[in-house]
C-alpha cells in the first residue's frame, strides 16, 4: 500500500481527539447584605427558630432553679444533721470537722495514736476525749469553744438581719411584709416593722364594694364608715371587722352580696374556708380541694363539701 496520503501529507493518526472540557468559574464569596436574616449554621433565621430557642431557654433557667432549690434544701439537711463536732490537734493545726454522731466517732477513732482529739455534741458536750496530757486538753477545749462561741455570734448576726422581717410576717402571714421589712437597710428594718404592725392595730375595719371591680381598702373604724358613705348608691359594699365579723352593708341582690363577702374573706383570710372544710369531716384532702380553687369560689367549694357530709 502506498504510505502516503494523495497530495503528499502526512498519514492521518489513528488516535482520536480528546475533548477538554470547560472548567466552572470559581464561585465567589457573597457578602451579607445590612439587613438581611442572620445565619445559624448557613440556615436563615425564622420565627420558629427564634421561638424554641426562647423556649428552651425558659426551661433551662426552670430546671436550674429547681435543680438549685433541691440543693439548697439537701445542704440544709445535711447542715442540719451536723450535731456534733470533731476537735484534734495535728501538724501543728487545731482542726474541727462538723458531722452527725456516728461519722464523728468514725473519725475519732480513725485518728492517729498519740494526736489529743476530742467529741463534742450540740450542746457542747464532751462526749469522747483522749488527751495526750493536761496541756492539750487545756489547747484542744479553749480552741474549741473560743471558735463556738465565734460561730454562735455569727449566727445571732444573721438571725438580727432577719429578726423584724420574721416579726413582721408573724403578724398577718403576709410574704409581702416579710419583703417589705427586708427591702430596708438593717438599721431602718425596726422601724419599717414598727409601721406594718401600727398600720394592722390601727386599720381594724375592712371595706369592699363592687363597681364593675371588686376593692378592698384597710381603714381605721371611722374612716371606713366615711368611705362606705360616699360609694355610688347602686354598689354594693360591706365593712368588715379585723376579726371578720360583718358591720354594715348594702347588696343590690344576694349574688352581689355572695360576691362581696367571697372577696372579702378570700382576701382578708386566705384560707379561711379552708380551714372550715378541714373541721367538718378533719380530713387534709378537703382542706386541698378548698385550696385548689380561686379564691372567689372557696366559699361556694366549702358550702359543696358541707352539704355532701350532710353538715
Amino acid at each position: 500500500r502506498p504510505t502516503g496520503t494523495m497530495g503528499g501529507g502526512p498519514e492521518p493518526s489513528q488516535t482520536k481527539p480528546v475533548r477538554k472540557l470547560k472548567c466552572s468559574p470559581p464561585r465567589k464569596q457573597v457578602e451579607k447584605k445590612a439587613g438581611s436574616t442572620p445565619l445559624i449554621d448557613d440556615t436563615p433565621w425564622c420565627a420558629m427558630h427564634i421561638l424554641v430557642a426562647a423556649l428552651a431557654f425558659i426551661c433551662h433557667l426552670d430546671a436550674r432553679e429547681k435543680c438549685e432549690g433541691e440543693i439548697a434544701r439537701l445542704e440544709s439537711l445535711v447542715d442540719n444533721a451536723r450535731t456534733h463536732t470533731v476537735a484534734w490537734h495535728a501538724d501543728g493545726q487545731h482542726q474541727l470537722l462538723r458531722l452527725d454522731e456516728a461519722s464523728a466517732l468514725i473519725v475519732f477513732d480513725a485518728l492517729p495514736a498519740g494526736v489529743s482529739r476530742a467529741v463534742f455534741s450540740e450542746d457542747d458536750t464532751l462526749v469522747k476525749k483522749w488527751f495526750f496530757d493536761e496541756h492539750w486538753e487545756l489547747e484542744i477545749m479553749n480552741h474549741y469553744h473560743a471558735r463556738a462561741e465565734r460561730a454562735a455570734t455569727e449566727q445571732q448576726q444573721r438571725q438580727e438581719t432577719t429578726l423584724h422581717a420574721d416579726r413582721a410576717y408573724q403578724i398577718q402571714g403576709k410574704q409581702e411584709d416579710y419583703d417589705r421589712v427586708m427591702s430596708k437597710p438593717v438599721e431602718l428594718r425596726e422601724r419599717e416593722f414598727e409601721l406594718i404592725s401600727h398600720d394592722y392595730e390601727t386599720r381594724t375595719h375592712s371595706v369592699v364594694w363592687h363597681d364593675g371591680h371588686y376593692h378592698l381598702l384597710h381603714l381605721d373604724a371611722d374612716s371606713a364608715m366615711e368611705v362606705y358613705g360616699l360609694l355610688p348608691e347602686w354598689a354594693s359594699r360591706a365593712v368588715f371587722r379585723k376579726d371578720g365579723t360583718f358591720a354594715t352593708g348594702w347588696f343590690h341582690s344576694e349574688h352581689w352580696k355572695q360576691g362581696v363577702q367571697s372577696h372579702y374573706f378570700a382576701s382578708a383570710h386566705p384560707t379561711l374556708y379552708a380551714d372550715k372544710a378541714y373541721q367538718l369531716r378533719g380530713e387534709q384532702r378537703d382542706y386541698d380541694r378548698v385550696m385548689s380553687k380561686s379564691q372567689e369560689l372557696r366559699m361556694q367549694e366549702c358550702e359543696t363539701i358541707a352539704r355532701e357530709c350532710g353538715c
